[in-house]
């Protein structure tokens, strides 16, 4: 099943990450997105708890796993009536929509409408969208799969909620340094993450736990205590930094 929503950073360690993951693990999976790592893992007899501190993720895959028919119907509905200056508009609108199969809709189309993923800004071209994208809501299989919102501004603050997991995925994408930071506008679906914060956390963790990063030296200073592995760009391992794509860190 592909996720009928694009990546904002796009991982290619599930494959490996289910070499060491056994069947029927649970895995508490956190910041979530599009959702290609969750699913990847519960179509393959992982127990996974996603969890996410903004709500329109959480909102958007509740209305998919609900009735995702309805939001065929608006989004085909909305994409009928769309217009270049209208939809750049509803970047900044969208999540402030009345109905929540509305909001949903509008999720949908302006991730696929935008040229990285990203719904509250970004480029937007009408190219990108398919009619077949819209069968893709409606193929999503929610089994093996729990979706979790919780309030906290900090998306790590939710670690400390979780109970009985065997394994927890850190998917934190890009490393900066998060510089100027202040005065930054943020969608709302931007989970916001500090890079050293996140480290600490991740020093006070007593479960299994695996971060992925794409690829920056900074990573590799930082986490030198802990076990690192490279991937290369189509997920297998190396021992190349130069092939170096993907790096995961775990405390095990």
């Amino acid at each position: 099943m592909i996720s009928p929503i694009k990546e904002i950073v796009n991982y290619k360690s599930g494959d490996y990450l289910k070499s060491i993951i056994p069947p029927h693990s649970v895995v508490d999976t956190f910041l979530l997105y599009g959702g290609k790592l969750e699913f990847d893992f519960a179509q393959a007899d992982r127990i996974v708890r996603a969890h996410t501190n903004r709500y329109v993720i959480y909102e958007f895959w509740h209305c998919i796993q609900e009735n995702p028919h309805r939001v065929v119907e608006i989004a085909a509905h909305l994409h009928s009536r769309q217009h270049p200056v209208s939809a750049t508009l509803m970047q900044d609108r969208w999540s402030g929509l009345r109905d929540h199969y509305v909001r949903a809709a509008m999720f949908f189309l302006l991730n696929v409408y935008s040229s990285d993923g990203q719904v509250s800004s970004g480029r937007l071209s009408f190219k990108n969208y398919n009619p077949i994208l819209l069968n893709r809501l409606t193929q999503c299989s929610f089994e093996n799969l729990r979706i979790n919102f919780y309030k906290d501004e900090n998306p790590l603050d939710g670690l400390s909620y979780v109970d009985g997991s065997d394994y927890m995925i850190l998917p934190f994408g890009k490393y900066d340094y998060n510089l100027f930071e202040d005065g930054k506008s943020y969608g709302h679906e931007t989970t916001r993450l500090n890079h050293v914060s996140a480290k600490l956390k991740f020093d006070e963790l007593q479960q299994k736990a695996i971060i992925i990063y794409k690829s920056h030296p900074e990573l590799f200073r930082m986490y030198s205590h802990y076990n690192i592995k490279m991937l290369d760009t189509n997920g297998r391992l190396t021992q190349e930094p130069d092939e170096c794509d993907e790096v995961l860190i775990a405390n095990f």
